[in-house]
């Protein structure tokens, strides 16, 4: 039917969006793994692709937040790494490694905090101050 003007896809009555092709690529993704690879079902290497996922899922929550207050916001992967660098970095003063990870959170924290009164209260463009502060902390 070349000229009836309707997709298979609207005739069959399923609205295609970018979640369900992305959510069926997924699924098709993991039953070819599961299907071919020995070990891709195992406690381990769930818990592996579950780890790595919870870093993606935590900014991806944080810019969420932004993007429902009409921001955008740079500066999330370079004040993480900046962040995680700064807590390896005194850990090898030999601080415990707990506590570094505090001070690397506080550091992350007061980036933040700077970042947020540059917005608030400067009333500096969201795009621009996260764009200066990602540019100055990641160099």
């Amino acid at each position: 039917m070349a000229g009836s003007g309707k997709s298979d896809t609207a005739r069959l009555g399923i609205k295609m969006s970018q979640e369900l092709v992305v959510g069926a690529i997924s699924a098709v993704l993991f039953l070819v793994f599961s299907a071919t690879l020995n070990n891709f079902l195992s406690q381990g290497n769930i818990l592996a692709i579950l780890k790595n996922v919870s870093i993606l899922g935590t900014l991806a929550v944080g810019m969420g937040l932004i993007v429902v207050g009409r921001g955008i916001d740079l500066t999330m992967v370079a004040v993480m790494v900046v962040g995680v660098a700064f807590s390896i970095w005194i850990s090898t003063w030999g601080v415990d490694f707990t506590l570094a990870v505090v001070f690397g959170a506080i550091l992350v924290a007061a980036i933040g905090l700077f970042t947020g009164v540059m917005v608030a209260v400067a009333e500096i463009p969201p795009i621009f101050a996260t764009l200066a502060i990602a540019s100055s902390v990641y160099g």
